[in-house]
């Protein structure tokens, strides 16, 4: 008979002894394993979410082994979380400010060959993508611009006369 103090120590065996086993069954159930995750989505977090407050120790040490051991898996995991992250913000404040999606900005892109509509620099010499200028009274754009560009249009306060003088100054 088993006790308790030796059954995590025999489960530990067991599982390293049928690996093979295990994941032959994990293959064949995969898509009943799959349902039965989306079906109970909010309770397999409720429970990840505190067996991670419980062990938090234990949690943040196995963490950080992971990244320790596997440091090009972890750098590549973090540049498609941050890409991913960054274009859906990105999407998200396009749709809220100008009503547009990523695929109609960067269709805007294209057609100016990439480029700052004024200034004609392309986008690959600037750290940031370039902004969506548009009219402050009805809200419609008119292309895209780079951040320099962008800032006098709005310092001139889009006045013909005021980039004039700045002119001929």
């Amino acid at each position: 008979m088993l006790f308790r103090s030796n059954a995590k120590e025999y489960q530990k065996q067991w599982r390293i002894k049928n690996a093979e086993l295990i994941k032959f069954h994990r293959e064949i159930n995969k898509d009943k394993i799959k349902a039965y995750r989306e079906i109970n989505r909010d309770r397999i977090k409720k429970q990840r979410r505190e067996y991670r407050r419980k062990n938090k120790k234990q949690c943040t040490e196995r963490t950080r082994l992971w990244r320790k051991n596997n440091l090009e898996k972890f750098k590549r995991y973090s540049e498609l979380y941050s890409k991913r992250t960054r274009l859906a913000r990105m999407n998200r404040r396009l749709q809220k400010k100008f009503g547009i999606t990523i695929e109609n900005y960067n269709v805007l892109l294209e057609s100016q060959n990439q480029r700052c509509a004024i200034c004609r620099r392309h986008k690959d010499e600037f750290k940031r993508a370039l902004h969506v200028d548009h009219t402050h009274s009805n809200n419609q754009i008119r292309g895209l611009l780079c951040v320099n560009c962008n800032q006098m249009l709005g310092h001139s306060m889009e006045k013909e006369e005021n980039l004039r003088r700045g002119i001929e100054y």
